[in-house]
């Protein structure tokens, strides 16, 4: 006789695309539904104006500006702090 695994109900668990609207997924009496939780897009990488870019730092240079930033200027965000430099820098070029 073959034994049933201990995991063997998480299958059921998961909702899947195929099923008809206001059905939900098959489970046993007294079993929790796991559904996925709908989260707000909020932030900078949510947002289509800013996108991640790889820019190699020392640590320490790093570390104290974030210090800085966090101790002067209210915790500004240091991709922000690095956005209104390069910004700067932009405007002097232009000219």
């Amino acid at each position: 006789m073959a034994e049933k695994s201990k995991y063997a109900g998480l299958a059921d668990l998961r909702p899947t695309k195929a099923m008809p609207k206001g059905q939900g997924p098959v489970t046993r009496q007294g079993a929790a539904v796991i559904t996925p939780k709908e989260r707000n897009l909020t932030g900078k990488r949510s947002d289509p104006d800013w996108k991640q870019r790889s820019v190699l730092l020392k640590n320490d240079t790093f570390d104290e500006a974030r210090d800085i930033l966090k101790r002067k200027y209210n915790g500004r965000d240091f991709s922000e702090f690095v956005q209104a430099l390069i910004d700067q820098w932009l405007q002097t070029e232009r000219a």
